[in-house]
């Protein structure tokens, strides 16, 4: 009895401690992990609502991926007539869309693990993020429907009469393909890993495989349709030919091998899933399915991130969250009255939990303490971040509020990094194939120019701080510029050259 009472006691202060947790830290990410990957992808939905066609007029790498973001941005041009402000509310949705797949988890495992865990498990959910960011973009949207294809199928597996579940993961299945394309790896990974559970094997492969493809052949021909199914393949290779960020082939190791301070933890989601690997025989037959089609379906999202990404090796951990979570259920099914072990996993979430509200990945890497002062114009109006930054994104700003008009039709040229929010300064219309953070700027712009005419801008913008150009004098881009474009107005961190 009295250890009944203790146990209800610690469960309450652990509740009362996840709820805070979430709380603060989702805040602290609404308005402080923002920055040029997340300024890319609402550059990418903005143009998109702009009439700009996938594979046509857009040309970006995770194009496909913006379908989410693109229904977010319309919803918010209903309530205003530019996009000040866009990048909180965009940030806001994204909080409520991770909470609502949260609420999923939490029904699909309230009584498979103890409240303990539950409590544990959900509040690490809701506040670890693959990129730390909670913007509605596609690691996020990965991670969602990842975990909701778990749900799904292993709800499936439970009662394989209940054909419905089926249709549904395979549905899921599609959206995650549509959010991160080489993830078609945990489409036949999962396919795989459940013909060792279902019993009936070909029902099986025609209820997952059927609508997963229906689907993705309803989504290519309407792409087709708008720019012509003759354009589509020519525009599919014109993407991988014309990225300069993504074209190091898979498994670029010089990528891999960095070392990321802010995802300094993540190793520690390999160790668990490591050690509860060893148990796998211990674990019932039931919870051995969720297991293992978790794990599966963690890994070959990890694997297919890392096959394609720039980012560093432990970055990449970041995306084995639903390992993490059936991980944690594992413990849980095995031993959860070993006093050590409840407290190490305590530990690691204390630990998690702790590193999401200090470390910021927003313009620079840093921690929350280096956060000074918050923006106040602009698409993103709101967010908190350093003086300097702050003071760019106010005078880039006032720049093209004063040397754009909304019928121009502007390339933005950066350095090695651009931030693309700088499109939505204004309504003008984008002259670029990609808004990408990291764009390319060289002959294929000219090749993109000429299929595309209304595409060739009358206005370049070049960034650079009072007059001092970003870009050296002998690069591409700068040599077209001194050919076919004067200089006519210098900013405060933007030159615009008008074509001659």
């Amino acid at each position: 009895m009295v250890n009944n009472i203790k146990e209800k006691k610690m469960n309450t202060f652990l509740l009362i401690i996840g709820i805070i947790s979430v709380a603060l830290v989702n805040i602290k990410s609404i308005f402080c992990d923002y920055g040029v990957d997340n300024a890319y992808a609402l550059a990418t939905s903005y143009r998109y609502l702009q009439g700009d066609r996938l594979f046509g007029e857009m040309n970006e790498p995770h194009m496909i991926s913006s379908f989410l973001l693109n229904i977010v941005l319309k919803v918010f041009s209903f309530f205003s007539s530019d996009y000040v402000g866009v990048t909180i509310f965009c940030q806001c949705i994204g909080v409520i869309l991770y909470g609502i797949a949260g609420y999923f988890l939490y029904l699909k495992i309230r009584n498979t693990v103890s409240k303990r865990f539950l409590i544990i498990i959900i509040t690490l959910f809701l506040v670890i993020r693959a990129k730390h960011t909670v913007f509605p973009e596609f690691s996020n949207m990965m991670i969602i429907f990842s975990v909701l294809l778990w749900i799904t199928l292993t709800e499936y597996l439970k009662d394989e009469s209940k054909i419905y579940w089926l249709v549904i993961a395979s549905l899921c299945t599609a959206l995650l393909v549509l959010s991160y394309q080489t993830t078609l790896l945990v489409f036949v990974s999962t396919i795989v890993a459940s013909l060792f559970f279902v019993k009936r094997k070909v029902r099986f492969l025609l209820g997952y495989m059927m609508p997963c493809f229906i689907s993705g052949m309803l989504y290519l021909m309407i792409i087709g349709f708008r720019i012509g199914f003759s354009n589509l393949l020519p525009n599919i290779l014109f993407v991988f030919s014309s990225d300069s960020a993504h074209n190091d082939g898979f498994f670029n190791m010089s990528n891999l091998l960095r070392f990321d301070l802010a995802y300094g933890l993540t190793f520690l989601y390999i160790v668990l899933m490591v050690v509860t690997l060893l148990f796998v025989v211990k674990m019932s037959y039931e919870f051995r399915k969720m297991y293992v089609l978790g794990i599966v379906i963690s890994l070959a999202t990890f694997l297919s991130v890392v096959a394609v990404t720039n980012l560093s090796f432990n970055a990449s951990f970041s995306y084995l969250i639903l390992g993490v979570i059936v991980a944690l259920m594992a413990i849980n099914h095995i031993n959860n009255k070993n006093v050590i072990i409840n407290s190490l996993v305590l530990t690691f979430a204390a630990a998690m939990i702790i590193q999401r509200g200090i470390v910021v990945m927003g313009y620079e890497e840093g921690t929350i303490f280096e956060c000074d002062n918050y923006v106040r114009v602009g698409p993103n109006k709101g967010i908190v971040t350093s003086i300097e930054n702050c003071n760019r994104l106010k005078y880039s700003y006032e720049d093209w509020n004063t040397y754009v008009d909304e019928d121009d039709t502007v390339l933005a040229v950066g350095g090695w990094i651009i931030d693309s929010s700088v499109y939505l300064n204004k309504r003008i219309q984008v002259s670029h194939y990609s808004v990408m953070c990291n764009p390319t700027y060289n002959e294929k712009l000219e090749e993109y120019w000429t299929k595309y005419p209304r595409k060739h801008p009358n206005i370049i913008a070049v960034s650079g701080y009072r007059g001092t150009k970003e870009i050296g004098d002998d690069t591409w881009i700068m040599k077209y510029i001194d050919e076919y474009y004067t200089l006519e107005d210098i900013g405060e961190y933007w030159l615009f050259y008008h074509k001659k």
